[in-house]
């Protein structure tokens, strides 16, 4: 009896390392350094959400979806809040400063999710590069909400959804980074549609994909 052959992941593992990628870069752009926000500022965000929609299908109920998300987005996210506040009390203790002021900071940042500081309407501590994990986290979902609609459907909710998350932005920046949902589904979306189409991607011919990839690189 012939052993089976495993089945290649090659392809996916690859799409697994551009994200990891992409999220490393999200790291860098928060650095506060010009020279590599230049360069990462125009992609990493993009690719994480185009990667990301890529994966999601409709396997699974809906309720198994949200628990992954939060397993997998919302606990590390977390996790990585209670070391900041630690560390923010140790420092601040060491310093001779009041350790339970900064931890106290750090913890309502860690709660608000805003990934800038802000002094309108009220002070707004930003929590930093992390606030894209409830970015992913809305934007998974609505995608996953939408997965069973009619294209038409599909379309019309994409565009309301960043046409109101992106007007929102001038009342305030509401808590839980609610306001980056529209445009982390819209770039899910595209995602997901290239999943789609992928098997008829074969057929179009080699200088439309080459244009096509020049229009988006330029974008």
């Amino acid at each position: 009896m012939s052993e089976k052959k495993p089945i290649s992941r090659g392809r996916l593992l690859f799409l697994d390392a551009i994200r990891g990628f992409a999220m490393i870069c999200i790291v860098l752009g928060h650095l506060g350094m010009q020279q590599i926000n230049r360069f990462v500022f125009t992609f990493h965000l993009p690719i994480f959400y185009l990667i990301t929609g890529y994966y999601i299908n409709n396997r699974g109920t809906n309720w198994e979806f949200v628990k992954k998300k939060i397993r997998t987005l919302i606990v590390p996210y977390f996790f990585t809040c209670t070391v900041i506040v630690l560390l923010a009390f140790l420092l601040e203790t060491v310093k001779g400063g009041s350790g339970g002021t900064a931890a106290a900071e750090w913890l309502g940042a860690s709660f608000y999710v805003a990934g800038d500081s802000y002094k309108e309407p009220f002070p707004i501590k930003g929590i930093g590069a992390i606030w894209f994990l409830w970015s992913t986290f809305w934007g998974g979902l609505l995608l996953r909400w939408l997965q069973e609609k009619h294209t038409v459907y599909q379309i019309t909710a994409v565009l309301l959804i960043l046409l109101a998350t992106e007007m929102s932005r001038g009342l305030f920046w509401f808590p839980l980074s609610i306001q980056t949902a529209g445009t982390s589904l819209m770039f899910m979306y595209f995602g997901y549609l290239f999943r789609k189409i992928k098997p008829q991607l074969g057929k179009i011919p080699k200088w439309v994909k080459i244009a096509a990839f020049a229009a988006a690189c330029l974008i």
